[in-house]
């Protein structure tokens, strides 16, 4: 929840903008039409909702192969309306 995130600017607008720039060109150089989408709350109904509110084909999830962890893909997988790409970890 927002209470638990820590502060790490003293201008936000500026240092998320700043952060979302340097993720992409580290993790998806050549990918000019990604984004990166900053939001608080239950990580799957996150996505899940972001995936209905735009024009999403696809949905890539880091999947661990662990049966004590994965429980955000696995509700990913069973709600999305859109297909999903698991991504081994």
């Amino acid at each position: 929840d927002e209470q638990s995130i820590p502060s790490f600017s003293d201008q936000e607008a500026h240092e998320t903008r700043a952060y979302a720039e340097e993720f992409l060109a580290r993790y998806l150089p050549g990918a000019g039409l990604a984004r990166l989408e900053l939001r608080v709350g239950d990580p799957a109904d996150e996505i899940v909702n972001l995936a209905q509110e735009g024009p999403v084909d696809l949905l890539a999830v880091g999947w661990p192969h662990d049966p004590e962890r994965g429980a955000v893909a696995r509700r990913i997988l069973r709600h999305s309306h859109v297909p999903v790409l698991l991504v081994s970890l």
